[in-house]
Formats: C-alpha cells, sequence, structure tokens
C-alpha cells in the first residue's frame, strides 16, 4: 500500500472510530461534515461514500440515508455494498419501490453477495414480494456454509411463494389496522399479498406506533385529521435527531425521522400519508379484505371493532384482532366478521422485529399459527364472495 493510501485509509479509520463512539446528533452531524470533506478530497473511493451511509443511518435519518447509499451506488455500479444498504435501508425507512428495485438487481448478482449480504437478502427480500429469490439466497448461504441451515425458514419462504399466487390472496386484501409494524410485517413474511400488488395496501398504519384507543379514533375521524397540520408537530428523539409526531392521536411516526419530513411544512410526510389513507380508504369504500390488528397494551378492543364496523361501507370484510397483551382485558363480544384471539409471546423477552427472534423455530411457529388464522380468513371469505 502506498503511503498516500495508508494516510487515508488511516482517516477512514480514524471516521469509524469515531462512529462507533457517538450518538448524539449534533456529534453526527460534525462527523458526517468531516466524511465528506475527506470525500470531497477522494471522490474515487467509495467506502467514505459507505462510511457517510453509516452516519446517516446511525442518525436514523434512513430515508436520506437509503437516498444517499442509491446514489452513491449509480457511482460505483459494482460495489455490492453501497447497492445492499440502499436497499435495506430503504425498507427500514418505508422506501419500498427503492428496496424492490435495488434487491431485484442484486437477485441477478446473488453469485458475488457476502455472507452478511446474502443473510440480509433473504430477510429482507420477502418485505417487497420476492420470494423466490428470498429461497435463493437463503439455499446459496446454506450451500455455501454461511447460514446455519434452520429447516424452518426455507419452510416459511416455500410458503410465502405459495400463499402469494393463491387465489384468496389475489382477491382479498390483507390491511393493517396497527397498533405496530408487525400486521404489515407478518403479511410480507408470508405471502398474504400480492408480489405486483402490495404496495396498493400500504395504509397509515404500517409502519407506525399507535395504540387501540386512538386507532378507533381515527377510523372514527375519517383518517384524514391523522396528517390535519394542526395536529402536527415535531420533536426529538433521545438522540436530538427530529422526528414528525401526532400527539392529537398519539400517533408516532417512527419510520419517519430526520428533518426531510418536517420541512416544507410537512410536505413529505403528507404526502407519503395521504397515498397510504387513501389505499386504506378504498378498502373501507369498495374492495374486500382482512384487517389485522395486533395489540401489546390496554385499549378497548370493543370499540374498535365498532369503529371498523362503522368504517366499513360493504359487509365483504373480516377484523382479526391478535391480543398479546399480559394484563387483564375485556376480549370482543361475539360480533359478525370478527375474530378475537388472545395470544402468547414464545417467551417474555420475545421481541417481535427482531431477526434473532423471529428467525427462529420458536419465532416463525408463533408467526405461523397467526398467518394460518389470516389466511383462513381469506379463503372463507373469498369463498363466500365467490357464492355470493
Amino acid at each position: 500500500m502506498l503511503a498516500n493510501d495508508q494516510e487515508l485509509q488511516a482517516s477512514i479509520d480514524a471516521l469509524q472510530e469515531k462512529l462507533r463512539h457517538t450518538y448524539q446528533y449534533d456529534g453526527l452531524i460534525a462527523l458526517e461534515s468531516e466524511a465528506r470533506e475527506l470525500a470531497d478530497l477522494h471522490p474515487t473511493e467509495p467506502s467514505i461514500l459507505a462510511l457517510i451511509g453509516a452516519i446517516l443511518r446511525q442518525r436514523l435519518e434512513w430515508d436520506v440515508a437509503s437516498e444517499h447509499y442509491a446514489s452513491s451506488s449509480s457511482k460505483f455500479p459494482d460495489d455490492m455494498g453501497l447497492r445492499y444498504e440502499a436497499a435495506l435501508t430503504g425498507i427500514d425507512a418505508g422506501s419500498y419501490r427503492r428496496g424492490l428495485a435495488v434487491l431485484t438487481e442484486l437477485a441477478q448478482r446473488l453469485n458475488v453477495l457476502n455472507g452478511r449480504q446474502l443473510r440480509g437478502f433473504w430477510r429482507a427480500a420477502p418485505m417487497v414480494g420476492l420470494y423466490k429469490e428470498s429461497l435463493d439466497a437463503f439455499h446459496r448461504s446454506v450451500a455455501e456454509n454461511i447460514q446455519p441451515s434452520l429447516p424452518e425458514i426455507a419452510e416459511r419462504l416455500e410458503l410465502a411463494a405459495k400463499n402469494a399466487t393463491s387465489e384468496a390472496v389475489q382477491a382479498i386484501g390483507m390491511l393493517s389496522i396497527g397498533e405496530n409494524c408487525m400486521p404489515w410485517s407478518l403479511g410480507q413474511r408470508w405471502g398474504l399479498r400480492p408480489p405486483d400488488r402490495f404496495l396498493e395496501q400500504e395504509s397509515p398504519f404500517n409502519l407506525a406506533q399507535t395504540v387501540t384507543d386512538t386507532t378507533a379514533t381515527l377510523l372514527e375521524d375519517g383518517l384524514y385529521p391523522l396528517i390535519a397540520l394542526p395536529h402536527l408537530s415535531s420533536g426529538t428523539s433521545e438522540n436530538g435527531v427530529s422526528r414528525p409526531l401526532n400527539n392529537h392521536y398519539r400517533f408516532d411516526f417512527n419510520h419517519e425521522w430526520g428533518s426531510k419530513f418536517i420541512r416544507n411544512n410537512y410536505s413529505e410526510l403528507l404526502d407519503r400519508y395521504a397515498l397510504r389513507i387513501n389505499n386504506l380508504r378504498r378498502y373501507l369504500v369498495s374492495q374486500p379484505a382482512v384487517y389485522v390488528h395486533y395489540t401489546e397494551r390496554d385499549g378497548d378492543l370493543q370499540r374498535l371493532a365498532m369503529a371498523v364496523r362503522q368504517a366499513v361501507q360493504h359487509d365483504r370484510y373480516r377484523l382479526i384482532i391478535f391480543d398479546v397483551w399480559d394484563g387483564d382485558r375485556t376480549g370482543v363480544k361475539d360480533m359478525d366478521r370478527v375474530e378475537y384471539h388472545r395470544i402468547q409471546l414464545p417467551r417474555p423477552d420475545y421481541i417481535w422485529y427482531r431477526p434473532d427472534d423471529l428467525d427462529t423455530a420458536e419465532g416463525i411457529s408463533f408467526e405461523r399459527s397467526m398467518q394460518e388464522i389470516v389466511k383462513a380468513a381469506m379463503m372463507t371469505l373469498n369463498s363466500e364472495i365467490s357464492r355470493a
């Protein structure tokens, strides 16, 4: 290595070491400035651009980080690391079109992905409907002794691919109505939305944190007040990053962090959520669907069921409530088209969105039971519509 190459690598290593110990927003802003100055001096070095992306990601500004990785990868098309990060960070940000486009490209080059990238690929690809491609990446991981051979993972991917082509999934929507990301993630991981139309089923509750009672209130109020400017405000997280909030409805836009979604009177936030609200309203007004609510907290589930009944303008629907809260609660009285399931987490410290939990045999079994309930409801509803 030449002296100047050694100096460059030393500078990159020093910035990476700083990043390992920097979490506050102001410190990360300063670190980004340092990295960009280095990038200006060495415009042909992709590792500096990767470092800038990592800094943006550590600031929790996932969409800005994904945009950065994507634009950087266009400058270095053979750098799989930049493309990989553009895709996975885009999915974290809820920017599924970008994630889908980049993962589709990467699917053609699985043979050059490293072990970490293959594992990330088969975990992320189902989130954008790439089930066959995910299975290919998983089998390649196993064949190359990169990924432990857990047969339940292959079974999940195979079942997801089968589900995605079923008549019921093609005909019946699966719409999330909170209270967190689980209903959206469950449907994508298990192929319960058509791969070519899953974006039509994005709802405002897909990637957000709310509670049962305010989900009911939003349905009662027609959904659009969620993005009414008088209800929106900005706050800061513990590390100092800006974030949009709707405190009136106790709605946390927890995948839209950073100034991007606050500037210009929340214009980017409004565009994103107006589309998702319109998607949900289209199903409420005229399209057959199974609505899924997953709750970990106290709340009036009977009121939620009534709010759904009043919001849906036809009878071609089902509401499924999965309740994992361990407190005392009155369930839902017998109601047409409503299923209430009190279920237990695999263990008290189980975290449903943590890959090291959900990609275990117990995690897969936990999710399999829920997807079976949703799929059965979709099949029953589809049969009823076909007979009508």
